[in-house]
């Protein structure tokens, strides 16, 4: 099997733009660690369950209607730079704020030892079939995927 290598492109998060699904673990981590600086970011929009594919709104009891089961969070990162009123909550940051460009086309995440579960996952790929993810990785133009496809197909080839 051939694992996927991050080429730090960035090209993931610069497409995930402003929002993204926040589990209640990655908020209970971040309370535990006393992690203000991210749980300051953050703007509830709505729940998405991740069993059936359902989202609610957020001042909504957080529990499935479907399922019964409770939602992940989808958040708005906030920009702290823009005045702290409703509507420029809702518009959200242009990116994740822990975004940082660190070179000609690289970008690495200030919060990489504590980063959402999503990002930690992402992207999850499967060599016999197309994922969700390989999806987003080839309209992304994701470096690492490309890499990955590659060799993908060159040990297949050599197996044939």
């Amino acid at each position: 099997m051939v694992g996927f290598q991050c080429l730090q492109c960035g090209h993931c998060c610069l497409a995930a733009g402003d929002t993204l699904y926040i589990t209640e673990k990655d908020v209970i981590r971040w309370e535990k660690q006393h992690r203000k600086d991210i749980l300051g970011r953050l703007f509830l929009v709505r729940f998405h369950c991740d069993k059936c594919g359902n989202e609610w709104p957020s001042y909504a009891k957080n529990e499935c209607s479907d399922c019964g089961i409770p939602g992940s969070g989808i958040f708005y990162w906030i920009d702290e730079s823009m005045p702290l009123n409703f509507l420029a909550q809702l518009m959200g940051a242009p990116q994740c704020p822990f975004l940082e460009k660190v070179g000609r086309g690289k970008y690495s995440c200030k919060i990489h030892e504590t980063k959402p579960e999503i990002c930690k996952e992402f992207p999850e790929l499967n060599e016999s079939e197309v994922t969700k993810n390989e999806e987003e990785c080839i309209d992304w133009k994701c470096k690492g995927y490309m890499k990955w496809k590659k060799a993908v197909n060159r040990r297949k080839r050599v197996e044939e």
